[in-house]
C-alpha cells in the first residue's frame, strides 16, 4: 500500500503517531509542489486537531503556503488555531484581551480570500461570525488597546496585529 493510504488508515484508526510518519513519508514521494503541499495541510490537520500542537500545525500550514499560495485552506486552519487559543496565549487575562485572538484569525480569513477569491462567499461567513467575538472598542480602550495600533499576541503565536477600527 501507498505511504498516503497507509496515512489514511492510520487516521481512521485514530492512531496520529503513524499518521504524521506515514505523511512525512508520502511527501517523501510527492513531485508537483501542489501534491506536496496538499500533504503537508493533511499534516497540519492531524498537529493541530488531534495532537493539538498549534504551533508545528501552522509551520506545516506555512510550509504547504509557500509551494502552493492558491489554496484558502493553509489560511482557514491557522484561523482555526488562533480562535481557539484566547486562554492558551492569554491565561491570566480576561475575556477582553483574550478576544484579540479573532482579530489575528481575521486577518488569516482575509489572506484566504485573497488566495482563493472564488471562495469569498464561505470566507467572508467566517469573518462576520469571528467579528462578533471582537470586543467593543471602549473595553479595548479601558486596557489600553487602541484601533490602529500595533498589538502582540504572545505565547505559541507570538505575533503582532493590527487592532481593526
Amino acid at each position: 500500500a501507498s505511504a498516503k493510504g497507509m496515512s489514511q488508515l492510520a487516521m481512521k484508526n485514530q492512531d496520529w503517531d503513524n499518521a504524521i510518519k506515514y505523511l512525512e513519508e508520502s511527501l517523501s514521494f510527492a513531485v508537483q509542489p501542489e501534491d506536496k503541499a496538499d500533504v503537508l495541510l493533511l499534516e497540519a490537520n492531524v498537529y493541530y486537531k488531534y495532537k493539538k500542537n498549534f504551533s508545528k500545525g501552522r509551520e506545516l500550514c506555512r510550509q504547504s503556503i509557500a509551494l502552493d499560495k492558491s489554496s484558502a485552506d493553509p489560511y482557514i486552519f491557522i484561523a482555526d488555531m488562533y480562535r481557539q487559543s484566547g486562554e492558551m496565549v492569554f491565561p491570566n487575562e480576561d475575556a477582553v484581551v483574550r478576544s484579540t485572538v479573532y482579530m489575528a484569525a481575521v486577518e488569516e480569513l482575509q489572506r484566504a480570500k485573497a488566495a482563493e477569491p472564488n471562495r469569498a462567499p464561505e470566507i467572508n461567513s467566517m469573518i462576520q461570525a469571528y467579528k462578533k467575538a471582537y470586543p467593543e472598542k471602549s473595553q479595548l480602550f479601558m486596557k489600553g488597546i487602541q484601533a490602529g495600533s500595533s498589538y502582540h499576541i504572545p505565547g505559541w503565536m507570538n505575533i503582532n496585529i493590527v487592532i481593526p477600527d
